[in-house]
């Protein structure tokens, strides 16, 4: 299957350098991805301790404000309620954020895959040892497949990593914000969190304009339409 990168092992050539350098970028994934995975795990379990700490205290806070009733002290017993409203018009635009800028993460993603998937199809031309070509020629043919294979490796790990990280957090801070401040609040907060992480994957799309993912991916394509597999002495 040409759209998945990870099956792409039998084309690079089957010596200790190309291996290496290819290998090397599938344990830089791996790697990554697992810090990603405990990085979340550690936000997932400080969440937990935090909220369990807001119940102990707003539990020991109802408490008091319960004897101070008792004593005729009114006021301790209203302001037990840590909840805040939200002003519904306030979700509601939080909301139409949170789409518009998923709208524009898309269009920038679309752009920029649109342009790797240019230069992809230009690599994947570049890549694919010609009859007339010297030895030197098809060395570097061959190290630069190899090349934009084990980056499209680890541009993989990244986003994996970023994705994982950036859920856990929107998770447990949402959470964190309903214990403390209400649903309402968890409902603007998740809003406002996904808008966010929306316009960040946009600036850093924007910045980065070549998906390296996607122009290995192409390159790949435009390789295996050229007869790479099984027409050239790997």
């Amino acid at each position: 299957d040409t759209d998945d990168i990870s099956n792409v092992e039998h084309l690079i050539p089957d010596d200790t350098l190309h291996q290496s350098i290819y290998h090397s970028s599938v344990w830089i994934k791996k790697q990554v991805v697992l810090l990603s995975e405990v990085g979340a795990k550690q936000i997932e379990g400080h969440g937990e301790r935090f909220r369990t700490s807001m119940r102990s205290s707003s539990t020991v806070s109802t408490n008091t404000s319960t004897t101070s009733a008792s004593d005729g002290d009114t006021t301790a017993t209203n302001s037990s309620s840590s909840n805040v409203h939200i002003p519904p018009k306030a979700v509601e635009s939080a909301s139409h954020i949170r789409r518009f800028s998923k709208t524009v993460c898309k269009a920038a993603e679309h752009v920029s895959d649109s342009i790797s998937t240019v230069v992809g199809e230009a690599i994947g031309n570049s890549v694919v040892v010609q009859p007339t070509d010297t030895e030197t020629t098809r060395a570097a043919r061959q190290l630069l497949r190899t090349s934009v294979l084990a980056y499209g490796e680890i541009s993989d790990g990244m986003e994996e990593a970023y994705e994982t990280m950036s859920r856990a957090t929107k998770k447990e801070a949402t959470a964190c914000v309903a214990v403390k401040y209400g649903e309402e609040a968890a409902d603007l907060t998740r809003h406002t969190l996904g808008a966010t992480n929306n316009f960040v994957k946009t600036a850093l799309t924007c910045r980065r304009i070549l998906n390296v993912k996607k122009v290995a991916k192409s390159s790949l394509k435009s390789a295996v339409k050229q007869s790479v597999v099984g027409k050239e002495n790997i």
